[in-house]
């Protein structure tokens, strides 16, 4: 994922809200556009509650799925994130669009805003719903808010997401363009994806695990190698790798692989 602020803002990217609306026909009365506007966007939210039901295990798909179906979903959301808080790290798992990260990184640089309250404080949810119009601010986040203002965001929403998991927290965080914030109807439309997304946190720390075992078995037949091949004690053939890993500039699992596939240190 791109550490780059894209060139344009929130507010330079067309079409970014929750749910498309057909134009009004030519002519239409405004009551007329008013109720079918709202038709529409309430088929939308019956979409999106049937996809999330579909599943008996109330899994939401992928954390990218969970994003996406946030921004089609919430009306006012423009682009969203989901951050995940596993054994004291903090990183960004899934994102809609760069800035969408960029924000979530911000936060985690200045140890301030809504994502930090739901991962580090515990916090069910928490909002900027509102950003500076001088330098004059002292209202919530003050550090955060006037650089969230200067790249187009009008609010921020964030929600935990339940994990189930002692170790692993996780976060839904929304992004509304400039001059736009959430209403309680965007607010309980956020709740209901994030509730569902158990499934899908529960899916990436499945595989978090599995990728840290395949790693570590790897590990412990390369050292067996290393010990057999050299004759060396346990704490010495680790030592090597890890000095060589350190010499060559290569990663520990990438040489024990190569070191599983040759029989021996590779030469180079």
């Amino acid at each position: 994922m791109t550490n780059t602020i894209p060139d344009r803002a929130l507010t330079d990217v067309p079409g970014q809200t929750g749910t498309v609306l057909p134009p009004a026909s030519e002519g239409a009365p405004a009551h007329d556009t008013a109720a079918a506007s709202r038709e529409q966007m309430l088929l939308a939210k019956f979409d999106l509650l049937d996809q999330l039901y579909a599943n008996p295990d109330r899994s939401a798909g992928s954390l990218a799925e969970v994003a996406a179906k946030a921004i089609a979903g919430i009306r006012s959301a423009s682009f969203a994130a989901i951050s995940i808080r596993r054994a004291g790290t903090l990183r960004v798992q899934a994102a809609t669009h760069p800035l969408a990260g960029e924000l979530e990184r911000l936060q985690r640089q200045l140890g301030q805003g809504p994502s930090i309250e739901v991962l580090t404080h515990g916090r069910s949810h928490s909002a900027l719903l509102s950003m500076p119009t001088t330098d004059a601010y002292d209202g919530p986040f003050p550090d955060l808010a006037p650089r969230a203002r200067d790249l187009g965001v009008g609010a921020l929403l964030s929600l935990r997401i339940a994990t189930g998991l002692q170790d692993t927290k996780a976060a839904l965080t929304v992004t509304a363009p400039s001059g736009r914030s959430f209403s309680e109807d965007d607010f309980l439309d956020a709740l209901t994806i994030a509730h569902h997304a158990q499934g899908a946190v529960g899916a990436d720390h499945v595989t978090h695990l599995t990728r840290a075992l395949d790693s570590s078995r790897d590990f412990g037949v390369a050292i067996g190698i290393l010990m057999s091949h050299y004759r060396l004690t346990r704490d010495a053939a680790v030592e090597l790798l890890k000095r060589t890993s350190q010499d060559r500039n290569h990663k520990a699992h990438v040489l024990a692989m190569q070191i599983i596939e040759i029989g021996q240190l590779p030469e180079h």
